[in-house]
């Protein structure tokens, strides 16, 4: 493997006295591969636990030689996102950041051939995702074969940050378990130039 990540979930917390699930990813590369090129990427979500609409999202990027560190707010009511320093972007709501999106599609009744569409934002520009419902398939995760839905999210080529940027993929493949808990087991993106897959490897649960 040339990197690691981590996913942490908070179903009971707060986001200014409302309640939120929060939602923390960091992923950072390993070995040698880190010497020639070093990511350390961190995003945190606020949203709705319900709808999965977003009320804060915050991103710390350290990818080789770039940086970016912002924080935005999502005001769904004034169909705008503010940055921390007065910055505004208008959307249209419902609007997801990436990491409530998935929560979003995790959260939805799935059928094959069924295809969600949402509003989506890093908090410079927003865009069009629809994720496709391709099939159920069984998948080796953790020692076990598990029945799974394959998503297939796609979008208009957008300038995205760094390795997320979409321009970079031919295609976007996740694996989600197919009961009630919609555990993300695998991603896999084909790139240009070969791919990119992500396995889980472990999962706790604490009370």
């Amino acid at each position: 493997p040339v990197g690691k990540g981590l996913v942490q979930i908070w179903n009971n917390a707060t986001w200014e006295g409302r309640p939120a699930r929060r939602i923390l990813a960091q992923g950072e590369t390993t070995g040698l591969i880190s010497l020639f090129y070093r990511v350390n990427d961190t995003m945190e979500s606020f949203c709705d636990p319900q709808s999965s609409q977003t009320y804060f999202f915050r991103v710390n990027f350290e990818e080789g030689k770039y940086r970016r560190k912002q924080e935005f707010r999502f005001d769904q009511d004034a169909g705008r996102i503010v940055g921390a320093h007065g910055s505004q972007l208008k959307m249209t709501p419902p609007a997801y950041d990436p990491l409530a999106a998935i929560w979003y599609i995790r959260g939805a009744d799935l059928a094959e051939g069924m295809v969600l569409g949402g509003n989506i934002s890093d908090g410079r520009q927003v865009y069009r995702m629809e994720a496709v419902v391709a099939k159920k398939e069984m998948k080796n995760v953790l020692g076990r074969k598990i029945l799974c839905w394959v998503v297939e999210p796609r979008m208009d080529p957008v300038k995205f940050d760094g390795i997320l940027n979409n321009e970079k993929f031919k295609k976007l493949t996740a694996w989600m378990t197919a009961d009630a808990q919609r555990i993300i087991v695998m991603a896999k993106g084909d790139l240009f130039f070969g791919s990119l897959a992500a396995k889980l490897q472990k999962r706790e649960v604490k009370s």
